[in-house]
């Protein structure tokens, strides 16, 4: 009896914190959802912190609460055109009057307009924010979606307590426009998946072999260039195949993809993957890895490769840059630079010591463990 009481005293006394804006756990759909994985269970196991994590249903109208790998779940509904935003403000609400954490971190500021503000200050429950990046540049938006979203960015930036971003460029930006300080913690990869896996049904059925083709893992939107890049490997020289990982919809530039790649036999265009061990197989046995996002901070999909030791081909802009480093990366504006290359990189001799090096930054900058330390002193700082 003493045991149980004990046992129930000390989940009492752990601090509390909600974590917004994924779509949940396990990982499935993207970066938030490995990040909102890899960080709740490393801090869950080594610190006194219990990370209740938020995301969507689209199966039920009432809300969801459960436990994977000793992580408590709470799934909110996700419905109708303004599903994303209402999930969060009833998630919000929900950290507030029945889970009562001592911290909600949300993760993207779409929601930041509908947040009863004054609630979660006179609950004194502290507010932090990862802006993700500059979501109102996206050209998939609308020009009063894209207004809308700055409004929401200035709203956060006054409101929250604590602003977290994964990298320096953004902090810059949001130093410079809103005078508020930010706290730099970077994405995080999980380095036990380093090492190439053996090649077996899975590269045979798709033509490919070691080091014999590129890799594309990217949404499917035209500020990830994918149409761009697929242009100008259709153009190059390279004896290398490229593998295209992505989510093609109905819309125009999905098409337009898809058309693209039909007309070169060298690309092979797989679609979605979230089955994680054929994904790791794809990306560590890649020659390189083509990266086209424009718009953002620190995208994992670009850490990842580099934890692999792939060659890093990145579109080039300031926050691809500050990851990869312009020392280790090549960088291209457009088809020609991208042409130029390919072309180049068959008989490049420094690849081999630039391998090296990529993964060693990883090792070095984006290790979970270290991330997950600083969020633990994060967290324990903000509530004292």
């Amino acid at each position: 009896m003493f045991y149980k009481y004990h046992i129930r005293l000390k989940e009492m006394l752990k601090i509390k914190i909600a974590i917004i804006g994924s779509r949940g756990i396990p990982p499935r759909f993207g970066g938030f959802e490995t990040f909102v994985f890899e960080l709740s269970k490393r801090i869950n196991k080594i610190s006194d912190i219990s990370i209740i994590v938020y995301g969507e249903t689209t199966k039920s109208l009432h809300i969801i609460r459960d436990e994977y790998a000793g992580i408590k779940r709470v799934f909110v509904p996700r419905i109708g055109r303004m599903g994303v935003i209402i999930n969060r403000i009833l998630g919000i609400r929900d950290a507030v009057y029945n889970e009562k954490v001592d911290i909600i971190y949300l993760l993207g500021y779409s929601s930041a307009f509908f947040i009863n503000w004054k609630k979660i200050k006179k609950n004194k429950i502290k507010f932090i924010i990862n802006p993700d990046g500059l979501e109102w540049r996206r050209t998939k938006y609308s020009f009063l979606i894209r207004n809308y979203l700055k409004m929401c960015e200035r709203i956060i930036m006054h409101n929250s307590d604590i602003i977290v971003v994964d990298s320096l460029k953004i902090g810059e930006y949001i130093k410079n426009l809103y005078e508020r300080n930010c706290i730099y913690i970077p994405y995080g990869v999980d380095l036990s998946d380093q090492n190439p896996i053996k090649e077996d049904d899975l590269l045979k059925t798709l033509g490919l072999s070691f080091f014999s083709y590129y890799i594309i893992v990217s949404r499917c939107i035209p500020e990830n260039n994918i149409l761009m890049m697929i242009k100008g490997f259709k153009k190059s020289l390279t004896d290398k195949k490229l593998l295209i990982v992505t989510n093609l919809g109905k819309g125009k530039y999905s098409q337009k993809v898809a058309e693209s790649c039909r007309s070169d036999p060298r690309i092979i265009l797989y679609g979605p993957l979230y089955n994680k061990e054929k994904l790791v197989q794809l990306r560590t046995n890649a020659f390189g890895y083509i990266h086209g996002h424009s718009i953002g901070g620190t995208n994992p999909s670009l850490v990842e490769a580099m934890g692999y030791g792939n060659i890093i081909v990145a579109h080039n802009n300031i926050f691809n840059k500050e990851v990869v480093s312009e020392k280790l990366g090549y960088f291209f504006k457009n088809e020609n630079d991208l042409i130029q290359i390919l072309n180049s990189l068959d008989n490049d001799p420094s690849l081999s010591r630039k391998r090296k090096m990529i993964k060693k930054r990883v090792e070095t900058s984006y290790n979970w463990e270290s991330i997950a330390e600083k969020y633990i002193n994060l967290f324990k700082s903000c509530l004292k």
